[in-house]
């Protein structure tokens, strides 16, 4: 079932609807209150290549279209090369994935990964698995040319679980951070939070300021937090760079925790 008298079919149509109010309603409203956090940056890039790619697949080729078909597919198969060369980048950027890193700086389509972090459940690493799939198949059904409503709902259905994981992470991070705050008073917490907008901390970073701000050793902050300990020290270093702190008890200082 096709819309608009074009080549779009009704499913790809309602994806392309669903990923645009995620990305108007949640992501972009998201990012501009909190544009130091680069992940949602990342995670915008996505849904706009995703959207783009989704568009350009359901729309070419057409020949009623005043446009050369070879313009076309030059257009849908370019939108497909951005997603899927993006896509690792994302991975390696967001969850922090090591493995990635030379995959996602050079761009190479490959599809071994094995995540070393230790904060990823088993079951966010079988969504992982699953995200691949439909990645990798992105890749696969434009070349076997099979039915476009097959395509639309093999290559997003791992995407779209990938961002309700992504979104349930963040609303947990949250959660840890307005628990490791609870000890402190309204007026530090206040002052603490002005600070850490103003310095320009991530809510990774900021997260890692506080049990930094505690005492906590990298090896406890990383068991807390879930996070590998060679990320912690990543972060640590982006924390005393932005806040121009030269130990912990600056940081407590210029972040109002004192």
């Amino acid at each position: 079932m096709l819309v608009f008298n074009s080549e779009m079919h009704i499913l790809t149509y309602v994806i392309v609807l669903l990923q645009s109010g995620m990305l108007l309603f949640y992501q972009l409203p998201y990012y501009l209150t909190r544009p130091q956090d680069k992940s949602r940056l990342w995670h915008l890039i996505l849904l706009i290549l995703l959207i783009l790619y989704n568009v350009t697949r359901g729309l070419f080729p057409d020949p009623t279209y005043n446009l050369l078909l070879i313009a076309q597919n030059v257009i849908a198969y370019g939108s497909l090369f951005l997603m899927a060369s993006y896509f690792p980048f994302f991975l390696y950027k967001v969850l922090e994935l090591e493995n990635l890193r030379f995959h996602a700086l050079h761009i190479r389509q490959k599809s071994s990964m094995q995540p070393t972090n230790s904060y990823l459940t088993k079951l966010e690493v079988h969504v992982l698995y699953g995200t691949l799939v439909s990645w990798i198949s992105m890749t696969i059904f434009p070349f076997f040319q099979v039915s476009q409503w097959i395509e639309v709902l093999v290559t997003n259905i791992g995407f779209m679980i990938l961002n309700i994981m992504l979104i349930s992470k963040t609303i947990t991070n949250v959660r840890m951070l307005e628990q490791s705050l609870t000890k402190f008073k309204a007026e530090q917490l206040n002052r603490f939070r002005s600070n850490c907008w103003n310095c320009g901390l991530s809510e990774r970073e900021t997260q890692v300021a506080v049990l930094l701000c505690k005492g906590l050793r990298y090896q406890e902050i990383s068991k807390t937090l879930f996070i590998a300990k060679k990320t912690i020290e990543g972060h640590t270093h982006n924390i005393f760079l932005k806040t121009g702190a030269k130990n912990r008890i600056e940081l407590i200082q210029k972040l109002g925790l004192g």
